[in-house]
């Protein structure tokens, strides 16, 4: 009595069971190649189209990531410019302070100084 794969109970749900498996090795080799659970839409699309939407939520992270930092790089500058202008500011108030109370003699070079301090803020600021 011959037995044919179609008759063959056993044989049938063997080949069932390999393409099942055939079916999930090649999913997992999908997601190892592609480094993705979800390659494409036809895998499953609800899991896919909010992959994409995180995908294009992170480039725009980025974006913004590097955004901030030139703006972190540029309040440094002016922090910097800020506090060397107040540096300076402090400097003609203590000339002026001395100027106060000292000689004639001694204010024209008061004065120098103070015209120098106010070169500097003006470098600065520039």
């Amino acid at each position: 009595m011959t037995s044919s794969i179609l008759t063959n109970n056993g044989a049938n749900s063997a080949l069932m069971t390999l393409r099942g498996i055939s079916y999930d090795l090649g999913v997992t080799q999908d997601r190892i190649s592609s480094g993705l659970m979800v390659a494409d839409a036809s895998h499953n699309a609800s899991v896919y189209a909010t992959a994409q939407v995180m995908r294009s939520d992170i480039g725009s992270y980025d974006v913004i990531a590097r955004t901030l930092s030139v703006s972190v790089s540029a309040l440094g500058t002016a922090l910097k410019s800020t506090q060397d202008i107040a540096d300076q500011v402090q400097v003609i108030r203590d000339k002026v302070s001395e100027a106060w109370s000292s000689e004639l003699a001694e204010v024209d070079k008061l004065q120098a100084d103070v015209d120098q301090a106010l070169s500097q803020i003006n470098t600065i600021a520039n």
